[in-house]
């Protein structure tokens, strides 16, 4: 997966491997939230980039969890919605994750 985002007009990109675990629990998570996925989105960036005056203070670990729950938080929906396109995202992501752990 990749995410990007914006911060004072320099774009950072970035590629996670998803672990299969740490998925479902945060899928297990995302189903019980009541907020839209944008206020979610927005608080874990909030949580987890805090921008300092001179620099930027990232804490890695919160970064993967963050990204981790944005990529369920913009793919749930699609496994009412698009069943056979969330299959073939799920399916993309576990072979990422297998080759990673080969």
């Amino acid at each position: 997966m990749e995410f990007g985002f914006m911060k004072n007009t320099k774009r950072i990109q970035i590629t996670l491997r998803l672990d299969p675990q740490t998925m479902r629990e945060i899928e297990a998570l995302c189903r019980e939230n009541e907020q839209s996925v944008s206020d979610v989105c927005r608080s874990l960036i909030n949580a987890g980039l805090p921008f300092y005056k001179n620099k930027t203070g990232v804490d890695l670990s919160r970064v993967l969890l963050l990204l981790e729950t944005i990529y369920l938080a913009m793919t749930l929906h699609l496994q009412e919605d698009e069943p056979e396109l969330f299959a073939r995202i799920d399916k993309l992501a576990r072979s990422h994750v297998d080759e990673h752990h080969a």
